[in-house]
């Protein structure tokens, strides 16, 4: 099957869950779904698991929106100055871009959901970060490829 060079080609990739290839990045799991490379930019979508108690940095998508769909397991997300909330199953979450956020499985059990981003191509960050040794694991570095995927990491 042909992928599409632009948006303007449909484009299929078929089902084959047990051979989803997934990126560990910083303790959390992302199964890309839709790459960026395969929806001409337009958008990157990823199952994302997150083990019970785990948290990504606090940061902000300079020039992605981002949407969850959780799947199973508790979700407590912050946002901005005063969005707080945990999100169950089913629960549709938007973060707009701009907006300092974290998240974080709660519950005592592993988070699973749908992630969305547009426009797509976080997952180039990601798997930049997934490639790194323990040891190359540093707050610089993790800062630097964020900065390159147009995130900025911020304190917590």
């Amino acid at each position: 099957m042909k992928e599409p060079k632009t948006m303007s080609q449909p484009y299929l990739r078929p089902s084959a869950p047990d051979k989803l290839s997934s990126l560990a990045v910083l303790g959390e799991g992302f199964a890309p779904l839709a790459l960026a490379a395969e929806t001409g930019g337009a958008l990157t979508i990823m199952l994302w698991t997150s083990p019970a108690g785990s948290q990504l940095p606090k940061h902000l998508h300079q020039d992605a929106d981002e949407a969850f769909f959780v799947l199973e397991g508790q979700l407590a997300i912050t946002a901005g100055e005063d969005f707080a909330v945990v999100a169950q199953p089913g629960d549709f979450i938007f973060l707009p871009k701009g907006i300092a956020h974290t998240h974080r499985a709660t519950g005592g059990q592993p988070a699973r959901a749908f992630q969305v981003l547009t426009p797509g191509g976080v997952e180039n960050g990601l798997a930049e970060v997934a490639a790194l040794t323990p040891e190359e694991v540093t707050p610089q570095r993790i800062g630097e490829i964020a900065a390159r995927a147009n995130m900025i990491l911020l304190p917590d």
